[in-house]
């Protein structure tokens, strides 16, 4: 969908909007930027736009954007773009990404602060009961013992992304010394209203993170390792009422987790895709996520089971 000689295109965020059909793309020019670049499908990805119109406060340095839809308590929709390092940034959209604020300092009188500079943003922000949502970013700095580490932090917002609450340190991982969770993915358990946040570890002597909240996002349980096939960097989820598809990049290879047919049923068959070096897939349940369980299958019994939408 878009591709300049010599230039490094990658880590792309995309949103699908109401209509099911299209899709906001944002992505960085180059590995975790500078600039934020936006396109446009309107036929479900088939096709894409040249590169959209932005504000000129989109070029420059900062880390890879993402973007979400978020609706304030009167009803108003809005596309919440974030970006981060060196200072963690945002800009919104009121008529579905033809026109953007410019880039704005989230936290203006604390941007260099720890936790507030954010080192990557906000992969994940999800809805929670007072009406609002819950993001939660990492920021990587030097702590109080000059040791480099790497820290999750949640924000609120009751606005529909206006403004943000000062962020939150949490999660803690006694059990894994040394180990720096980053780039944390939320589900949330609609049997329970658990939220699970599953956390790439980056320094690579440990599994992937999980850890839970039951209070929406107060308070969070320590951390633990996953199962192998969860293990991967940057873990993006696609959920319904009973299941989520998970996807993570490891080294080289994207793992795809898969959990229902209701799901599976709406995207592309897997049948025209690359092999992949990696011979198997993860299957779970979110009803089952105080605990991940998974099973191993082939990529063959895998793909039978998706279809292409109608």
């Amino acid at each position: 969908m878009d591709q300049v000689e010599g230039y490094y295109l990658g880590q792309p965020d995309t949103l699908l909007l109401e209509d099911g059909r299209t899709i906001l793309v944002a992505y960085p020019n180059g590995h975790g930027g500078p600039d934020t670049i936006l396109k446009r499908s309107t036929d479900a990805g088939l096709s894409w736009s040249d590169r959209l119109p932005v504000p000129a406060s989109f070029v420059g340095a900062h880390n890879a954007p993402t973007i979400h839809r978020l609706i304030d308590s009167d009803g108003k929709r809005r596309i919440f773009l974030n970006t981060s390092f060196p200072a963690m940034r945002s800009s919104l959209s009121e008529d579905d990404g033809k026109t953007w604020t410019d880039l704005e300092l989230m936290w203006r009188k604390n941007k260099w602060r720890r936790g507030f500079k954010g080192h990557a943003p906000m992969k994940s922000v999800i809805p929670i009961d007072c009406g609002g949502y819950l993001g939660m970013y990492h920021d990587h700095f030097e702590d109080d013992a000059g040791q480099q580490v790497v820290i999750p932090f949640t924000t609120v917002t009751t606005d529909g992304g206006l403004t943000w609450s000062d962020p939150i340190r949490t999660g803690v991982h006694t059990s894994q010394p040394g180990a720096q969770p980053c780039e944390p993915c939320l589900l949330r358990n609609p049997a329970d209203g658990r939220i699970v946040a599953l956390l790439r570890e980056n320094s690579g002597d440990h599994q992937s993170l999980m850890m839970y909240s039951d209070d929406d996002g107060q308070s969070w349980s320590e951390m633990t390792e996953v199962q192998p096939p969860l293990t991967g960097s940057r873990q993006a989820s696609i959920g319904c009422d009973c299941c989520v598809i998970m996807a993570a990049q490891v080294t080289r290879v994207t793992l795809v987790s898969r959990c229902c047919p209701m799901v599976a049923s709406s995207l592309r068959p897997t049948a025209s895709w690359p092999p992949l070096s990696h011979p198997s897939w993860s299957v779970f349940d979110l009803t089952s996520m105080r605990s991940i369980s998974w099973r191993r299958t082939s990529m063959v019994e895998a793909a039978a089971g998706w279809q292409r939408p109608s």
